[in-house]
């Protein structure tokens, strides 16, 4: 009984070695997918905030226009 005991204990020892590994493992993968989520965020933010600026660029361009467009009337 004791021989089983310790065989139960040893094949549980050995169920969660492998859980561990696979936790291990599947934690790496989210990490890397986390750093591939936030290097795509910090491009889009970076492509957004060019956007915005080329917004207001052409925003005063036509603030310009409309002036003197009011101007010649």
């Amino acid at each position: 009984e004791l021989t089983h005991d310790l065989e139960m204990k040893e094949l549980e020892a050995r169920q969660q070695d492998v859980l561990d590994r696979e936790l291990e493992e599947k934690c790496r993968a989210m990490e890397a997918q986390l750093q591939e989520k936030e290097k795509d965020n910090l491009e889009l933010r970076k492509e957004l905030q060019h956007k915005e600026t080329l917004v207001a660029a052409l925003r005063s361009s036509l603030r310009s226009k409309e002036r003197r467009f009011l101007e010649e009337l």
